[in-house]
């Protein structure tokens, strides 16, 4: 059985990776010398160790930086159903479509940061949104219209997907 690496043990192993990754210029034999320890278990740890702990970490951050975005997303799209839901009460159709506007521009958002929409696309959009006054939008209404959406999107891409490689296969003339 293989011993444990002597410096994943340390108590100090944060100041230890520290010291390994801040300073890429100082030679093995120095690093192993600061911390008394061979140069080979330098070289090991180097190599083996911190990388996985980098991408361990990394992780980390990325989980912590999706799920403050996942929750800053989540309290934007209750505001903005707040306040389209207010000015649909009053009668202001303008900051209903505006708010509804902004919650189209949200779900986009949030289906890029989890990597299901692409660059966007070039050339003229028309948007179209048609309002029934009469009966108030809810949330289930605007979870709806999010999946419409998303659907949408994905026939959108599998066209220009379809079309990319129809003239990829087009012989030349």
């Amino acid at each position: 059985m293989s011993r444990r690496c002597s410096l994943c043990t340390r108590s100090d192993r944060e100041i230890t990776d520290a010291l390994l990754i801040t300073n890429p210029g100082l030679s093995l034999r120095d690093k192993a010398r600061r911390l008394q320890v061979s140069k080979d278990t330098v070289a090991k740890h180097q190599a083996e160790h911190i990388p996985k702990r980098l991408a361990w970490q990394a992780r980390r951050i990325e989980a912590a930086h999706d799920r403050s975005l996942a929750d800053r997303l989540v309290a934007y799209t209750e505001t903005l159903l707040r306040v389209a839901d207010r000015a649909e009460q009053e009668g202001n159709l303008r900051v209903v479509v505006s708010a509804h506007r902004e919650l189209a521009r949200l779900a986009e958002l949030e289906a890029r940061s989890r990597g299901e929409l692409r660059a966007p696309a070039t050339g003229n959009v028309t948007n179209v949104q048609v309002l029934n006054v009469s009966q108030p939008f809810t949330a289930e209404d605007h979870q709806q219209a999010l999946r419409e959406a998303r659907l949408l999107l994905e026939f959108e891409e599998d066209e220009r997907r379809d079309r990319r490689a129809h003239l990829s296969v087009v012989p030349a003339p």
